[in-house]
């Protein structure tokens, strides 16, 4: 079957429109559609040759005053994960890079939050001290920037690091350390951003290592 002639993201768009003016127990189906419309359109690489690790994210907002965490809870609502693209070894490796329309097209959709499984380590030294590449903050940035943008909240992670799950107690430093690059980055973020601190330990780190960290 030849597919090249099909104006993909159009018909994705169009369909997810037609799924959200039926009733919400719909929504199931836009979200299988949008995952399908994402893994069919095209992809692009991104620099990360240049250190910007000192300078301002653009997602950073003025001090906002401290929320209730049930109330931020409660304002996750029907959620998406933008799985296989920053968790990747490199973002396009696995076939998927995240578009700005994605995002959109999630909001139009009816969703309240995004999750961004991002895989860290793969992107900071493996020496001291551990520095976060400064490009491709700033592509975590951008897409985080675009989600706040619609107002719709953000949980960013660590994910897929594999080798502290194999040996914990000598990726311990590295693991805290890289996540103080990303506290002290978005410290004066929107509420909006919220932060999931490592993806399904397992492996070597079980509850009692873990419970050390």
């Amino acid at each position: 079957m030849r597919v090249q002639n099909l104006d993909l993201p159009n018909l994705a768009t169009d369909t997810i429109r037609m799924q959200i003016s039926r009733s919400a127990s719909h929504h199931i189906q836009c979200y299988c559609i949008l995952l399908a419309s994402f893994m069919l359109l095209p992809t692009c690489t991104h620099s990360q040759d240049v250190d910007h690790s000192q300078d301002i994210s653009p997602v950073q907002s003025k001090p906002e005053q401290p929320v209730d965490p049930f109330e931020q809870n409660q304002r996750l609502g029907r959620g998406i994960n933008l799985g296989n693209t920053l968790e990747a070894p490199a973002e396009g490796e696995w076939g998927m890079v995240i578009q700005e329309e994605f995002i959109q097209l999630i909001k139009d959709a009816g969703f309240d939050a995004v999750r961004v499984p991002v895989r860290w380590n793969a992107h900071a030294g493996q020496k001291e001290p551990y520095t976060i590449n400064g490009s491709f903050f700033d592509r975590v940035d951008e897409v985080i920037g675009w989600a706040l943008e619609r107002d719709l909240m953000v949980v960013l992670n660590i994910h897929h690091y594999n080798a502290l799950m194999e040996n914990p107690k000598e990726h311990r430093k590295r693991f805290l350390v890289i996540w103080k690059q990303i506290a002290k980055h978005y410290h004066d973020a929107s509420n909006n951003l919220l932060f999931e601190i490592l993806n399904e330990p397992h492996g070597e780190l079980s509850s009692t290592p873990w419970n050390h960290f």
